[in-house]
């Protein structure tokens, strides 16, 4: 679908997703919103709402965004996978988290590339 509008990705600067599932295993909530920007190069920034009820606010904002991956990661049994370092809770150390593509482009988070997650608190949904 993201060919058929002359794109080359389906994840692309200017979007806002939001997290439909309260997973606090992975530092969201439901309702929680990110912002998807493109900088310089073509790098892919994910900025979390200070609104959010989840944690990823307290340690990222515009100033200190997720940056993502912009080479898919392999392998995955989801159709993408971008990783990113997300410091779920403040003053921990960074988790390796991906922003998954699934068939049909629905987006999600994930704690691991492949699927089926070993448990449902692995994966949260979002919105496009």
């Amino acid at each position: 679908m993201a060919n058929g509008f002359g794109r080359k990705d389906s994840i692309w600067g200017g979007e806002t997703i939001t997290c439909t599932e309260d997973k606090p295993f992975l530092g969201v909530r439901s309702g929680d919103r990110f912002r998807v920007e493109k900088g310089p190069a073509a790098k892919l920034t994910l900025i979390p709402d200070p609104d959010n009820l989840g944690t990823w606010k307290d340690s990222h904002d515009a100033s200190n965004p997720v940056k993502i991956s912009p080479n898919r990661t392999t392998p995955t049994s989801f159709m993408r996978a971008y990783s990113m370092m997300v410091t779920i809770t403040q003053g921990t150390q960074p988790t390796q988290l991906f922003l998954v593509e699934k068939a049909g482009g629905s987006m999600a988070i994930s704690a691991v590339a492949v699927e089926p997650p070993e448990h449902d608190h692995d994966i949260a949904s979002v919105e496009r």
